[in-house]
């Protein structure tokens, strides 16, 4: 059989303008944490004069545990609980500089 010597490449021919690579790329971790999937894209792109270009994007992304979620609504509930609780122990103007720092912190928590 000739197909060897007679077969042409059809990933790269003179009419190409671009050329797209996709490869996924798992990075094992210890038993500890999940594994890091990373999503990389080549593209190769010709302009009309043969001048050849490579850009290359990379996204990354890792399994997040059930736990980690239960612990940020938990932070949440506590930074507003500390809000509200703050309120109460301070009416009035009393302590205006605490009342202002306890919400600041609360928001930042649950911005967080």
């Amino acid at each position: 059989s000739n197909w060897g010597k007679d077969r042409r490449s059809t990933w790269w021919t003179m009419e190409t303008s671009s050329l797209n690579l996709a490869l996924l790329v798992i990075t094992p971790q210890s038993e500890d944490y999940a594994d890091i999937v990373t999503l990389v894209k080549i593209t190769f792109d010709v302009s009309q004069t043969g001048q050849l270009k490579a850009s290359v994007k990379m996204s990354s992304t890792s399994q997040t545990s059930t736990l980690w979620f239960v612990l940020g609504g938990v932070v949440i509930f506590f930074a507003l609980a500390y809000g509200i609780m703050s309120f109460a122990t301070y009416p009035g103007n009393r302590r205006k500089l605490r009342k202002a720092w306890d919400c600041l912190i609360t928001l930042c928590c649950t911005i967080h």
